[in-house]
């Protein structure tokens, strides 16, 4: 998990994302020789699949270096010996984010005075609770020794998507307040994410695992947590 999350791609960030996406997990790596693991856990981002059709295709330099740190596993894997697990979460969300994310970009808009402007808000993304992340880590872990595949993705999210406008229109109803945002005054990013949804077929078959936060308690519990930070 240890990574540089950015949306950045200027010639000032490249340094850090290499030091902290591909060398230091590089490093790591070189550490477990001395040691007898037997399973190692990446974890990777849905950007690195810009088309949602499970082939590698970076959104963004840094799911570029995340896809780039893949050839360093599997070098060792062949080395040492060991497992790989590669776990890909979809849009996270939870009650607090050491950065903004879309979802808190949204509940502020209806926080503050003026509109935000936004793109056309046609993304459609698989938003997933923290606490059903940590869940399946949890249970991954558990039910590590009944995998016996060499290597193995897993794709955590809900298996359903919204747009960023139902996820507005959520808030809304919730919150009692008008929506605040200009939706198509930027325009969508060179290579923004348009459809993005886990194909969780995988985690049901191999543990019976489903979320248990859907979308609308998950905005609940986020509104919550934000009034609760905010008190």
């Amino acid at each position: 998990m240890a990574a540089l999350l950015t949306s950045r791609d200027d010639l000032d960030i490249i340094p850090s994302l290499i030091e902290s996406n591909i060398l230091f997990g590089t490093q790591l790596l070189q550490t477990l020789r001395q040691t007898p693991v037997e399973v190692f856990i990446n974890t990777g981002t849905f950007a690195e699949y810009l088309y949602g059709d499970g082939q590698y295709n970076s959104s963004y330099l840094y799911s570029a270096t995340k896809t780039a740190f893949h050839a360093m596993i599997r070098y060792y894997q062949q080395l040492i010996g060991f497992k790989v697990i590669n776990v890909i979460p979809y849009t996270v969300y939870g009650q607090v984010d050491t950065q903004p994310k879309i979802m808190d970009i949204i509940y502020n808009s209806f926080l503050q005075k003026d509109a935000i402007n936004m793109s056309g808000g046609e993304q459609t993304l698989d938003f997933v609770h923290i606490d059903d992340v940590v869940a399946f880590y949890a249970l991954l872990i558990d039910k590590i020794d009944s995998l016996v595949n060499p290597w193995e993705d897993y794709h955590l999210g809900t298996g359903k998507g919204h747009t960023l406008r139902q996820l507005a229109q959520l808030f809304q109803a919730q919150l009692g307040l008008p929506e605040n945002i200009n939706w198509g005054a930027l325009p969508y990013r060179p290579r923004d994410t348009m459809y993005s949804v886990a194909p969780i077929a995988k985690l049901i078959a191999h543990f019976g695992w489903v979320p248990a936060t859907v979308i609308q308690s998950g905005v609940t519990k986020f509104i919550a947590g934000k009034q609760i930070a905010a008190s």
